[in-house]
Parts: structure tokens; C-alpha cells; sequence
């Protein structure tokens, strides 16, 4: 067997289907469920905060997990800011779907937030704005995204310069 294929062997290939010390990567999540919960009822919010990061780290896709996150800066930690992106984040997880009941109560939560801390749902400006008309045509003239924002060379990047070598414009 070549060293490649062992090393395929290593990865873990689902959450279901993975063995790890005798139990499933759903057992952990399970485990880590729990103690969460137990965080939680002692007031331990930060401690709490540990082990949803741990199930989150483990299946990103875990709304219930990311609700608790935000439910925690909303509620327990009284932290607005981190409790709006936490259910931005719930949000997007959902695929900003309406019908789902974990976005649809992260919509109602910042609708909340905002009433109460003046915090806006959305931003106070349109990223519309951002771009100037002068900005559009250099982009159209430079041929889209990857020839407009390309950086200046660095003089290290520069061939024949050394590390401390600046390049120089010729006199002419």
C-alpha cells in the first residue's frame, strides 16, 4: 500500500461513520451536548460557550448549536454585538431559509436586539455606494477582478533585486 493511500485511510470520512476511541464522532457531539448543558444550568456561560465551539468544530452545520451560541451572548452574556452576528451566523447556516424554525427564531431574536439596544438589523449603508462611477471603469478597464485589484510587486518579488534592494525608476 502506498503512503498516499494510508494517508487517505486517516481522514475522516463522515460524522456517522467515523470510530474514534470506540465511539462515533455523533457520540462526542453527544457528550459535548451535555456538558454544555450542564454549563449552562450552573451558569457558566463561557464554559458553556467551550464545548458548542467543540460541537461546532465537529459539525459546522449544527443549528442547534449555533443557536445556543448566540442564545448565550444574547441572554446569559448580555453581549448584542457577538449575539447578532452569532444569529447572522444561524441564519446563513439555514441557507437564509424563512420556513426554518431556527432561522426564522434568530430573525425574531435581532428584530428583538435591535428594538432594544438601537442595534440596526441591517447595515446603515448600501455597499452600492462604495463603488464610485471612476472605480467602475477602471475596473471595466482592467478586465475585472483579478487584473483591478492586483498588488504592486513587492521589491523582494522583483527579479535581480535582493531582499534589501529597492527598485528605482531610470532616469531619463
Amino acid at each position: 500500500m502506498s503512503s498516499i493511500q494510508k494517508i487517505f485511510r486517516t481522514f475522516r470520512s463522515s460524522i456517522s461513520a467515523v470510530r474514534w476511541g470506540g465511539h462515533t464522532l455523533e457520540d462526542e457531539v453527544l457528550l459535548y451536548r451535555q456538558w454544555a448543558e450542564i454549563a449552562l444550568r450552573e451558569e457558566r456561560h463561557n464554559d458553556a460557550l467551550v464545548f458548542l465551539a467543540k460541537i461546532l468544530r465537529l459539525d459546522p452545520g449544527d443549528l442547534e448549536a449555533r443557536m445556543l451560541v448566540a442564545a448565550i451572548y444574547h441572554h446569559g452574556l448580555s453581549e448584542p454585538a457577538k449575539a447578532i452576528l452569532s444569529y447572522e451566523k444561524v441564519i446563513a447556516t439555514a441557507g437564509y431559509d424563512d420556513t426554518n424554525p431556527y432561522a426564522a427564531a434568530a430573525r425574531e431574536a435581532m428584530r428583538e436586539l435591535s428594538a432594544v439596544h438601537g442595534i440596526p438589523e441591517t447595515p446603515p449603508f448600501s455597499t452600492e455606494s462604495l463603488f464610485t462611477e471612476e472605480l467602475r471603469l477602471a475596473f471595466r478597464e482592467k478586465g475585472g477582478l483579478e487584473d483591478a485589484w492586483e498588488p504592486e510587486p513587492r521589491p523582494e518579488d522583483v527579479e535581480g533585486s535582493g531582499p534589501r534592494r529597492v527598485r528605482t525608476k531610470a532616469a531619463g
